[in-house]
C-alpha cells in the first residue's frame, strides 16, 4: 500500500512540473511570438500541400536511415525501436535544455531492448562523431573558405585525422 502511495505522489509532482513547465512555456511563446508572423507560415505551408508532403517525406527518409545505420552498427537492436529512439531524441532536443536527445536516445533503446548500456552509448556517440566529419567534409566540398575561416588550420587537422 505505501508502495502505490510513493508512485503516486512521484506520478503528481512529476505531472505538477510538467503542467508548469508547459504554462511557463505558453507564456513565455505568448511574449515572443508575432502572431502575423505565425499565421503567415501556416499559410504559406497550408499553401504548398505538396512542398509539406516533400518534406515530411524526407525528414522520414532522413530518421529511418539514422534508425537503419543505428541498427548496422549495433546489432541486435531492431528497427522499429531504434527509430523509436531516434525520434525520442528528436523531441528531447526540441523541449529539453543542453540538447539532451542523445543520452535520451540511449535510455530509449536500452529501456525498449536487450541492448546494453555501454554498446548503445558507445555506438551512439561513434554515429554522432561519424555526422560532424560527414557535415564537415560535406562543408569542405561545399564551401571551403567558410570552413577552413571557421574552424581554423588547427580544426581543419584534427577533422583530417
Amino acid at each position: 500500500m505505501i508502495r502505490r502511495w510513493a508512485g503516486s505522489v512521484r506520478f503528481g509532482v512529476a505531472a505538477a512540473v510538467a503542467l508548469a513547465a508547459c504554462v511557463a512555456a505558453v507564456v513565455v511563446l505568448w511574449a515572443l511570438v508575432d502572431p502575423d508572423e505565425l499565421r503567415a507560415g501556416l499559410d504559406r505551408g497550408l499553401g504548398d500541400p505538396l512542398g509539406l508532403v516533400v518534406i515530411a517525406l524526407a525528414l522520414l527518409a532522413a530518421f529511418s536511415m539514422r534508425a537503419v545505420a543505428w541498427c548496422r552498427v549495433l546489432g541486435g537492436l531492431p528497427f522499429g525501436q531504434s527509430l523509436a529512439a531516434v525520434h525520442v531524441a528528436l523531441g528531447a532536443n526540441h523541449v529539453l535544455p543542453f540538447r539532451l536527445g542523445e543520452p535520451m536516445r540511449i535510455a530509449s533503446a536500452v529501456r525498449r531492448t536487450d541492448v546494453g548500456l555501454g554498446p548503445a552509448t558507445s555506438t551512439t556517440v561513434l554515429l554522432r562523431a561519424a555526422d560532424v566529419v560527414a557535415l564537415v567534409v560535406l562543408g569542405l566540398v561545399a564551401a571551403p573558405a567558410l570552413v577552413t575561416d571557421g574552424l581554423g588550420a588547427w580544426g581543419v587537422a584534427v577533422v583530417a585525422l
